[in-house]
C-alpha cells in the first residue's frame, strides 16, 4: 500500500473511535437521568395504560351489552318457535285421537265376531 491510502485508513479508524468513544460516553448519561424526569416517564405511560385499559374495558362492556341483547331476542325467538312448534303437534295429535275416537264409534258392535 502506498502512504496516502494508509495515512486515510489510520485517519478514518481514529475518527471511528472518537465517534464510538463519544457514543459510548453519551449513553452512559441516558442510563443517569435524573429522577424527575423517570417519574414523568412513568406517570405518562401510566396513563396511557389507564387510557388504553378504559378504552378496552369500554369496548369490552358494548360488546357484552350487544352479545346480551343478541342472546335475549335469540330466546325470545326460540320460545315463539317452541310455542308455534308445540302447537302444530298438539293440533296434529287432536286431529289423529279424533280420528280414531270416530272409527270405534262407528264400528257395529252386532259385525264383532265374539272368539271364546
Amino acid at each position: 500500500m502506498n502512504s496516502k491510502n494508509t495515512s486515510a485508513l489510520i485517519g478514518l479508524g481514529a475518527i471511528g473511535t472518537i465517534i464510538a468513544y463519544y457514543g459510548y460516553h453519551y449513553l452512559e448519561d441516558d442510563e443517569k437521568e435524573d429522577p424527575e424526569k423517570i417519574e414523568t416517564q412513568k406517570e405518562v405511560k401510566q396513563e396511557k395504560h389507564d387510557e388504553t385499559n378504559n378504552e378496552t374495558n369500554n369496548e369490552t362492556k358494548e360488546i357484552s351489552t350487544k352479545i346480551t341483547q343478541s342472546k335475549t331476542t335469540l330466546d325470545a325467538s326460540n320460545n315463539n318457535i317452541k310455542m308455534e312448534v308445540t302447537e302444530q303437534i298438539n293440533n296434529e295429535k287432536n286431529k289423529w285421537s279424533n280420528y280414531w275416537a270416530g272409527q270405534y264409534k262407528e264400528i257395529d258392535k252386532s259385525k264383532e265376531i265374539d272368539v271364546e
